[in-house]
């Protein structure tokens, strides 16, 4: 089994931030896949949508803590499956990587961001798969207000187009290097 863990901030307020492009492209695998969130049970709180991705068996996974907690229920939910660290497939929003760009890596820093240094605290290890979705630098240089702003109305198709791209990867991700179990 895989677990895969769409970074955000849960409520309204937050839902077209750049920050939640992790719930985003979370929300595309489902959708792609026939996957349907539900309501996670355990320590923290969670929707969670399970099925098969790339004949893979998969929770798709969006925590309901705050961005900096993630850690938190991600580990709850790895716990509960019997899943360690490389079993996770992390997607989250990078302010390093121009908007409409995807990475994929298999291990690294936390680089600023809060939620994937929750994770790293809580797992003990930075050898986290992450696909990287890429929201650019701010021309202000406010990173708070940056990552907290929606896309502008000339933005909105590439972030559109880097959800599917993000998706795409995890797909691919999944079928090269399938669950050990």
């Amino acid at each position: 089994m895989r677990l895969i863990v769409g970074l955000g901030n849960p409520g309204a307020e937050y839902a077209a931030t750049r920050h939640n492009l992790g719930f985003r492209v979370a929300d595309e695998v489902a959708r792609r896949h026939g996957l349907e969130f539900r309501r996670g049970r355990g320590r923290a709180p969670s929707l969670m949508a399970r099925g098969l991705v790339a004949a893979q068996e998969v929770v798709v996974m969006k925590p309901l803590t705050m961005m900096n907690n993630s850690g938190i229920a991600a580990r709850a939910a790895a716990d509960f499956f019997k899943l360690g660290p490389a079993d996770l497939l992390v997607v989250h929003d990078e302010m390093d990587l121009p908007l409409g760009q995807v990475r994929a890596i298999a291990q690294g820093g936390h680089n600023g961001h809060n939620g994937v240094r929750s994770l790293i605290a809580h797992f003990r290890t930075d050898a986290i798969r992450r696909v990287l979705v890429g929201i650019g630098r701010p021309p202000s240089g406010d990173t708070v207000a940056h990552v907290l702003g929606v896309f502008t109305s000339n933005e909105l198709s590439s972030a559109d187009a880097v959800v599917g791209l993000a998706v795409d990867a995890i797909d691919a991700l999944i079928t090269a290097h399938p669950a050990a179990r």
